[in-house]
């Protein structure tokens, strides 16, 4: 009976290591397509939000944990760091779309490659962000923020600005295309 248990732990020892084995070999091909495998989540999303990739095959939209990748029926994720939640901003003049989990890949915002002034403060009125940045391609700009606090942004363009006040939990949004440059 000893061998007999001892032939089984052996052989599910085995069986464990072979499935740790192959998942760990598997790379994400819709990742390896776009060129961004073998980099972080992070890189990753600044990637594609600067490149800006429109696609009707390949999506990626961005949750509060993780990135889902979608090309045609295949699928996979892509996991980030558990204290950091990224949040991107489309500000607005004119015209907007609403939005809930920010599309890396579909969500285009009004003021593409425009210089605007971020000022992100949190809770405290500690400042966490403050500079001048150019939007990206698709008329966003995200930036990392720690998980589960609150935080105001002023965006301004010029003479025109605009606040909001958001959150950075498990239930909040990952694009905010809410705030009005006036």
């Amino acid at each position: 009976m000893n061998a007999k248990k001892s032939s089984v732990i052996i052989l599910l020892v085995i069986v464990i290591g072979v499935v740790v084995y192959w998942q760990q070999g598997e790379e994400n091909p819709v990742l390896a397509n776009y060129k961004i495998e073998g980099t972080t989540a992070e890189k990753q999303i600044a990637y594609l939000e600067e490149k800006s990739q429109k696609s009707d095959e390949f999506s990626a939209s961005i949750r509060n944990d993780r990135i889902i990748y979608t090309e045609g029926d295949k699928e996979y994720e892509e996991a980030f760091s558990q204290d950091l939640f990224y949040v991107s901003f489309a500000p607005y003049i004119y015209k907007t779309h609403d939005c809930f989990y920010h599309s890396l890949t579909s969500c285009q915002g009004e003021l593409v490659n425009e210089q605007i002034h971020i000022l992100i403060v949190n809770e405290k009125d500690n400042v966490i962000f403050d500079d001048n940045v150019t939007t990206n391609a698709n008329g966003f700009y995200g930036v990392w923020l720690e998980k589960d606090k609150s935080y105001t942004i002023n965006i301004q363009k010029d003479e025109a600005v605009g606040a909001a006040v958001f959150e950075t939990d498990e239930e909040s949004p990952t694009c905010i295309t809410t705030i009005k440059l006036q």
